[in-house]
């Protein structure tokens, strides 16, 4: 359902005669067989995926990707190791 904050915003959806009490669906919002959809846990004790663990080695973080056209959904664990003698793929000396 659309929830304008503003006068000016429900004012221009009125004028597009668009219903405000519609409860949208998937349809509404994509209209592509090739969809992707992307996220990425942040916060401790997140329901749906792990937030950001830091240690002493780097940073492991938690992504889901999904596509609609293969139906593959991915579960994605990422170590980010956190190395000062990096820069930018480039040891230093």
């Amino acid at each position: 359902m659309l929830d304008p904050q503003l006068d000016y915003e429900k004012e221009a959806l009125l004028k597009e005669n668009v219903a405000l009490d519609k409860v949208l669906g998937l349809d509404d919002f994509i209209k592509s067989k090739d969809a992707f959809f992307a996220a990425t846990g942040i916060t401790e004790g997140g329901s749906f995926l792990e937030g950001v663990h830091f240690d002493r080695n780097g940073v492991e973080t938690y992504s889901l990707a999904i596509r609609a056209l293969t139906h593959s959904v991915r579960f994605i664990k990422g170590i980010h190791q956190l190395d000062s003698h990096l820069e930018f793929g480039k040891r230093k000396r």
